[in-house]
């Protein structure tokens, strides 16, 4: 999420809040074509029965960005090459994805395209959010809750 005419964002307690009251929508692929609101701290019975039928034997799946790095506006071409690149390079380590967007629901902060990840642990995710200079994904697994993991700052080379 990035406000506004901002420069690059540390995670402030405000910057939190936010990432905690998005909503992460995602039109699943195939005939079943539901559109969920993916939410930090709820379960999404919709989405398991999707990973159990589309993904069997997967359980866990991450939501991720490469969109205005660290909180910090990019314009629209910029953000679109990053999320193309993020999609290139899951493909490339083998991840499908899927689009998605993530949402404020007061609107104060603009929507993000977004990608969701099935067959991705959290803490790979973590690893890929770094990468793409994120404070936090959004991740899960069947059965359990969303949760929201703060990437923080990437390791020294």
């Amino acid at each position: 999420m990035s406000a506004p005419n901002t420069p690059d964002q540390p995670m402030t307690a405000e910057l939190l809040a936010a990432y905690l009251a998005t909503g992460y929508r995602l039109t699943l692929p195939g005939p079943d074509g539901a559109t969920l609101a993916l939410r930090v701290g709820r379960r999404h019975p919709g989405l398991d029965r999707w990973l159990v039928r589309h993904h069997p034997g997967v359980s866990d799946w991450t939501w991720l960005t490469a969109v205005n790095p660290r909180s910090r506006p990019l314009g629209r071409a910029a953000n679109l090459q990053r999320l193309t690149d993020l999609v290139a390079a899951l493909a490339a380590a083998g991840f499908d994805c899927c689009p998605g967007l993530a949402r404020d629901p007061t609107g104060r902060w603009p929507d993000e395209a977004s990608v969701f990840v099935p067959g991705m642990k959290a803490a790979t995710g973590c690893d890929w959010g770094r990468r793409f200079e994120q404070h936090a994904i959004l991740a899960g697994a069947i059965g359990r809750a969303a949760r929201l993991w703060l990437c923080g700052p990437p390791a020294p080379a």
